[in-house]
């Protein structure tokens, strides 16, 4: 990836962008804390948003909630 981004990839990061901040600004529990399903998506957002910058994710907790995310081994992305 070049130190640019594109236009799409630029779209891409500011609905990730927003899709986060709603996520993390959600306290419908009423204890200051995103309630856990929230917390977890904006996980995966943020994976995401890491991912348009080339950022690779190495490994993961063993939670079934992040069974979609995607690893990088030997170059190539793989889903676990």
């Amino acid at each position: 990836m070049s130190n640019i981004l594109s236009d799409h990839e630029m779209k891409k990061l500011i609905e990730l962008g927003k899709d986060i901040k709603k996520g993390l600004s959600c306290d419908i529990n009423g204890k200051g804390l995103p309630c856990r399903s929230d917390r977890l998506q904006v996980v995966k957002d943020m994976i995401k948003y890491l991912e348009l910058h080339d950022y690779s994710i190495i490994g993961e907790k063993n939670h079934n909630c992040y069974s979609s995310i995607v690893t990088h081994i030997g170059g190539k992305r793989v889903s676990k």
